[in-house]
């Protein structure tokens, strides 16, 4: 397996673990501020929406790695365009749950229920950043290898993400190389192909054609010649 591969697999791990923590976070935050009569926040709801589709997309892609390789989900570009929609998403929510308003020190805050509020929403945030960034990163890195993978193989676009040879030169696909039998090389003379004798005649190379006596043999039927000494 690649460097690649594994920088996927890591990128899909981290991210199933921090969409898990934002959205149990976000989802207790909005039953606290919800509970108390506090106005609906869009920006929790953004992140919970993200988060989950986050695991859908994640979980998902390694379903399909697994039992339907070369399916339409697991190609190159479909992946990078699931990837480019979750940093913009996490982008979004990040930058709507920062708007929120609640920066400074926890600590100072007035009673234990307004600084478990702050501490929970500075972890979401956090996390959300966290998740911009990890997913930016490796759109980034997945874009950048499929444009150089694309110099040798224009089909890289349309190969599965978690089969495709990167770095290798492309276009390869785990194919064993075809061997092409090679000509004999004579040596010792030159390398002339064969003349094959007219058809009535005898051929070259001391054979005879089929049919014709052998150079020093009786044909079939006629009596043996014997030299016969002069005196």
């Amino acid at each position: 397996m690649s460097v690649i591969h594994n920088i996927r697999l890591g990128v899909f791990g981290i991210s199933i673990v921090f969409s898990l923590i934002v959205l149990g976070i976000l989802a207790n935050l909005l039953r606290l501020i919800m509970a108390d009569g506090f106005y609906y926040w869009n920006g929790g709801v953004l992140g919970m929406v993200t988060a989950i589709f986050t695991l859908i997309f994640v979980g998902s892609s390694l379903v399909v790695d697994r039992v339907a390789k070369g399916a339409v989900p697991s190609l190159i570009w479909v992946e990078l365009a699931r990837t480019g929609l979750l940093w913009v998403l996490w982008l979004a929510t990040a930058g709507s749950i920062t708007s929120f308003g609640l920066i400074g020190d926890c600590s100072l805050a007035y009673n234990s229920f307004v600084e478990s509020i702050c501490r929970q929403y500075q972890a979401a945030q956090a996390f959300s950043w966290l998740l911009w960034l990890i997913w930016l990163g490796w759109f980034i890195t997945l874009l950048t290898v499929s444009i150089m993978s694309a110099r040798n193989d224009p089909r890289v676009w349309f190969a599965p993400t978690v089969d495709y040879p990167f770095g290798a030169g492309g276009g390869n696909m785990g194919e064993k190389p075809v061997m092409t039998p090679q000509p004999t090389q004579f040596t010792g003379g030159a390398a002339y192909p064969p003349q094959q004798a007219p058809y009535g005649q005898p051929q070259q190379y001391g054979q005879p054609q089929y049919g014709q006596p052998q150079y020093g043999q009786p044909q079939y039927g006629q009596p043996q010649q014997y030299p016969v000494a002069q005196v």
